[in-house]
């Protein structure tokens, strides 16, 4: 599973420079609990699902890496305490399946666009350009019973977002990975942290943009 995913990286690097910083912030470690999870500093994979997922096809363990990352890009872990956890859930799942199927690239695609197509295309018929707030509006005003709400979110789903709503020390438990701090009191170091992390996905993203435009005029 890490040879898997060490040659995923590779892979999209080769097919996305403009992922370069993206990659190098994003720490990969194996853990067991979530299939994938991350805190904006760590994305936890778990050895099993990664290979089952490889078996399934070939292309959704970097489809699944990417969507990932693409998360810490946009900062979708970074929200307001009130925020409705099950809708900005699917609001920035689909968010991001949404953007990596408009790369269109064929390293990433895979079978779930077509699930996902029809979803997609009826918030482009009503909401116009996508983007993670506006598709969280959208189904808050719908008010669906969360079983609906779960069931749709189930064609965008890949990572484990209950980590984004917990204090960094445990994000940490959650995920698996040891704390390196523990036994020491609080002292406000913490949410220091998470600042920094955020400003560097800040800056991360900012260059994207740039990049970004410049990588759909070459893909025409």
């Amino acid at each position: 599973a890490k040879k898997l995913m060490d040659m995923t990286r590779s892979n999209l690097l080769v097919n996305m420079r403009f992922l370069d910083m993206a990659l190098s912030r994003l720490k990969l470690s194996a853990a067991w609990g979530v299939p994938y999870a991350t805190n904006g500093e760590h994305m936890c994979y778990e050895p099993k699902h990664v290979l089952s997922r490889y078996k399934m096809e070939r292309e959704l363990p970097a489809r699944d890496y990417l969507h990932i990352l693409l998360h810490c890009v946009f900062r979708h872990m970074y929200v307001s305490p009130g925020i409705d956890h099950t809708c900005w859930d699917l609001a920035c799942d689909i968010m991001v399946e949404y953007i990596i199927a408009e790369l269109d690239i064929k390293a990433v695609t895979s079978r779930r666009q077509k699930v996902q197509r029809a979803e997609i295309k009826q918030l482009e018929r009503m909401l116009g350009t996508l983007t993670a707030e506006k598709i969280y509006r959208f189904y808050k005003a719908l008010e669906l019973p969360p079983v609906k709400m779960a069931a749709l979110r189930g064609d965008f789903y890949t990572d484990d977002h209950r980590v984004w709503y917990l204090p960094p020390r445990e994000q940490k438990k959650a995920m698996g990975l040891p704390d390196d701090d523990e036994g020491e009191t609080y002292s406000g170091r913490e949410e220091e942290s998470n600042s920094d992390v955020e400003k560097q996905w800040s800056d991360i993203s900012r260059r994207m943009q740039m990049e970004l435009e410049g990588f759909g005029k070459k893909a025409g």
